[in-house]
């Protein structure tokens, strides 16, 4: 496009929003920000459904609003809990190529195909290590424990706390374990002499599980609160009666699988 408006302003976002909205595809749900758009479908197991009008309705869009899409910054991802794979076919986006992706960053969590969140962890233990290694530079320059703590909880804690509560209950043990460990080494650094549970008690803090499960009733709390809130109608109360099995009015849906029942909805107890 040859005109727009200024980066950093709210009307600039507004326009650009206002802009988009009509870009819609048949038989897809749509979930846009102000830096891309994603579509989706549910696809069933023996459908032999193509994405490939969606491409070309996609590539009308484009061309009929004198837009120019980055076909490397775009992607398609296939979510399966097997390793059955569906619409693998070479697709061509204004006659680029377009590969199906394993794994997608999607507003700052790397998501792949099959939600392990594998890479996402990855991710995640190497932003921590230089994190940890400036830490170490400024005990050793003298900053008191409050100023560590300070720096532990805002610049490294605040990393996974981002969208924990829709990854961290999909991670296997290994994982959840690895990120506790980014803790413990940071709690060390602080307080070298203490055992992890003894230095989280003279910090006053709680394990990294506990924290992500805090934030995450938080935020259901909220949701449960605000009936205006987009993801309220996923919400199924109970209007009979408490239940006593649970202790909430909030009655979980039915999972046919473990990766379902891991999701952020049906794995609260609140």
């Amino acid at each position: 496009m040859e005109v727009g408006a200024l980066q950093g302003t709210k009307l600039g976002l507004l326009l650009w929003l206002i802009y988009i909205n009509d870009l819609q595809i048949d038989g897809y749900k749509s979930v846009k920000y102000a830096d891309h758009s994603s579509f989706y479908v549910t696809i069933s197991k023996n459908s032999s459904d193509s994405i490939t009008p969606a491409i070309q309705q996609t590539q009308h869009w484009s061309a009929k609003n004198n837009m120019l899409l980055n076909t490397e910054k775009t992607t398609i991802m296939n979510f399966c809990s097997s390793n059955r794979k569906k619409n693998d076919d070479a697709m061509t986006f204004d006659h680029n190529p377009i590969t199906l992706s394993e794994s997608v960053k999607f507003l700052g969590v790397l998501v792949d195909s099959r939600l392990t969140f594998i890479d996402h962890v990855e991710n995640l233990v190497k932003k921590w290590n230089s994190k940890l290694f400036l830490m170490r530079q400024l005990r050793k320059v003298g900053m008191n424990q409050d100023g560590l703590k300070a720096f532990y909880c805002t610049n490294i804690r605040s990393i996974l706390a981002y969208a924990s509560p829709v990854f961290y209950n999909f991670l296997s043990n290994t994982c959840k374990c690895r990120l506790e460990c980014v803790q413990a080494s940071a709690t060390k650094i602080i307080e070298p002499d203490l055992e992890y549970i003894e230095r989280l008690k003279v910090l006053d803090l709680p394990t990294l599980s506990d924290f992500i499960i805090t934030a995450s009733e938080s935020v259901f709390k909220k949701i449960a609160c605000n009936e205006k809130h987009p993801l309220f109608n996923r919400i199924v109360v109970n209007q009979a009666r408490v239940s006593s099995r649970l202790n909430t009015v909030y009655r979980p849906p039915k999972c046919r699988t473990q990766k379902r029942f891991n999701s952020f909805f049906p794995i609260l107890r609140v």
